[in-house]
């Protein structure tokens, strides 16, 4: 392998002793590598670990003249479920992680270099440490590299308004055989949620987008909120409200939409049903997940007979958490839940 890849200079940049490129070597592109931010575990076919790290500016794409850039941990290398355009934070997939502390390498691919002449300085990471420390816990946020969803979703309002609900692997997308800018992405549906649209075995659902939507991941597991044909039987060829799932266990969107779902209707007067309600709203203002802390604060600010219901220790906390919220669009719908209350 060393006769064949040659690992990307990467230089301490004074006191923030950050990695790049050397200028001579680069190539297409100097690229520094920022951080490296996490290792995740990951329900993806490209593999069970991701390792999140930062570079300064997009990685230049493969040519015939270029191979382009692509990155080591203990040996191994890093796939990405796509090439990452226009991208600095970058998501790289492993089977195994390493036994013990290791180094993250950049690497220029096509060029013929030892990286084991001792020239080369590497990011030391121990892989298993930061696994351990990878999942927030309640009350915490979820790290700004999360990407669920294009923008805010409100859980419960898509839930009521989809005819079927199921998780669904991402893999594949093309472009439209007869219309150039209509593109069709296909996924492998895993588990129904709500309803059971008929689907032979092995059978791909697939969908027609106007955009190639790349900010969905190949591999990657997602929560599908669709609607199904007149006849009852089969999904409708129309874009789902579309929102990830991220934890290969206990993800927190996905418990959070089977709660819902598994609650009487908190819609038909129950005392019961509403206090249920209550609960798991009030339990969604501190989510670690952005998607439940607006569709919590959402719910509570459109139905004050829930509202009614939250504790006051609840409520004292939302005027912090509608200021130091990381998310802009739970930020606002915490803000504009803190006015509903002011005003009662």
């Amino acid at each position: 392998m060393t006769g064949q890849l040659k690992a990307l200079t990467l230089v301490a940049l004074g006191a923030v002793a950050t990695w790049g490129l050397h200028p001579a070597a680069a190539g297409e592109s100097n690229v520094t590598l920022l951080d490296v931010h996490t290792v995740e575990p990951a329900d993806s076919t490209y593999g069970r670990y991701r390792v999140v790290f930062t570079v300064s500016a997009p990685l230049p794409p493969p040519t015939s003249s270029y191979g382009g850039v692509s990155a080591f941990l203990g040996g191994q290398v890093l796939r990405y479920p796509g090439f990452p355009r226009d991208e600095t934070v970058i998501f790289g997939y492993l089977d195994q992680l390493p036994e013990q502390a290791s180094t993250l390498f950049l690497y220029e691919l096509g060029r013929a270099r030892s990286d084991t002449d001792g020239t080369n300085l590497s990011r030391p990471i121990d892989a298993r440490a930061m696994l351990a420390k990878a999942r927030p816990a309640a009350g915490e946020y979820e790290a700004p590299h999360i990407r669920r969803s294009k923008d805010g979703v409100d859980l419960v309002a898509v839930l009521e308004g989809a005819d079927a609900v199921l998780t669904a692997r991402l893999v594949r997308r093309e472009a439209h055989l007869s219309e150039s800018d209509i593109f069709t992405l296909f996924f492998e549906p895993l588990q129904s949620l709500k309803e059971s649209p008929r689907l032979a075995d092995g059978e791909l659902i697939k969908f027609d987008f106007t955009s190639r939507r790349q900010d969905l991941e190949l591999g990657a597991v997602y929560l599908l909120f669709a609607t199904v044909e007149s006849s009852g039987l089969t999904l409708a060829n129309r874009p789902p409200e579309i929102v990830r799932v991220w934890w290969p266990e206990d993800d927190f969107v996905l418990r959070f939409v089977q709660q819902w779902l598994a609650l009487p209707d908190a819609w038909a007067g129950d005392a019961i049903a509403r206090r249920r309600a209550a609960k798991l709203f009030s339990e969604g203002l501190t989510s670690p997940a952005a998607e439940i802390r607006y569709t919590a604060a959402q719910q509570l600010g459109s139905h004050p007979e829930l509202r009614d219901l939250l504790p006051a220790d609840v409520l004292e906390s939302l005027r912090r958490r509608s200021v130091l919220d990381p998310s802009p669009y739970a930020r606002q719908a915490l803000s504009d839940l803190l006015s509903a209350v002011k005003s009662e």
